[in-house]
């Protein structure tokens, strides 16, 4: 029997192909890298969404009055949410291995930390729906900031409110007592008001120029810079997002 043939670099063949093991079809690797890409992409959109999130709860509760509602974030971190939690019940209804369990621990604790975020974000912003709502409903710039359900809360409350006050309070007072937005002569306002004149801590993200202070003054806001300011100088910037609380 003659021996097996040589093949180039020293190696020998038994009738087996010495090719290199075939590479997945392109189509198939074509299929997982977009798979993959398309993972990638919606864990990065996740991310910054709850940035985003993390950034809407911090200027709510830093502002003296109600910020614009982000209805569209809000919507894509509740969808988010819902489906993890779909996904979560699947896993466990097909069974998982303890590594899986894990991970779905992992999973739920993060869940758990943006649905704290959103409750605390739209609990920040009721309390202040409830407070300031006699100014909300008189104030047409505030009522464009609000969801609709919020809206309907605020008009809710107040007409719920006065009544009871009228007809457990006011009404048994003399008539030149019984006004619910009465203004003293030293220019307080039975209606409370978010106090603009606060001070809050801004951060800002591009060079500003010069605000003018309360005192006549000055100041120079530099991109990156830090200050501790009356949220009243601000507040335009504030608006246009060129400054964020903090």
């Amino acid at each position: 029997m003659s021996d097996w043939p040589t093949l180039p670099g020293g190696s020998w063949s038994n009738g087996h192909s010495h090719l290199p093991s075939p590479s997945p079809e392109p189509a198939a690797a074509d299929a997982d890298a977009d798979a993959d890409a398309d993972e990638l992409a919606l864990d990065a959109e996740r991310a910054d969404a709850v940035t985003l999130l993390v950034r809407a709860w911090t200027g709510e509760r830093c502002a003296p009055d109600v910020r614009a509602f982000e209805g569209e974030l809000v919507g894509r971190i509740m969808g988010y949410l819902d489906a993890q939690a779909k996904l979560i019940g699947v896993l466990k209804v097909d069974g998982a291995s303890e590594e899986d369990h894990e991970k779905i621990g992992l999973v739920q604790m993060e869940m758990d930390r943006v649905g704290w975020l959103l409750r605390s974000y739209i609990a920040t912003r009721q309390e202040k729906l409830i407070r300031y709502a006699p100014y909300i409903n008189a104030t047409p710039a505030m009522q464009t900031r609000l969801s609709v359900a919020e809206q309907t809360l605020v008009e809710s409350y107040q007409q719920i409110f006065e009544e009871s006050l009228i007809r457990d309070v006011v009404g048994n007072l003399p008539e030149e007592l019984q006004a619910l937005d009465e203004v003293l002569p030293d220019g307080r306002s039975m209606v409370s008001q978010p106090d603009l004149d606060k001070a809050v801590f801004i951060r800002a993200k591009q060079d500003c120029g010069p605000v003018l202070m309360p005192d006549g003054s000055s100041l120079e806001i530099k991109k990156r810079g830090i200050h501790l300011i009356s949220y009243r100088v601000v507040e335009q910037l504030v608006l246009r997002g060129e400054v964020e609380l903090t």
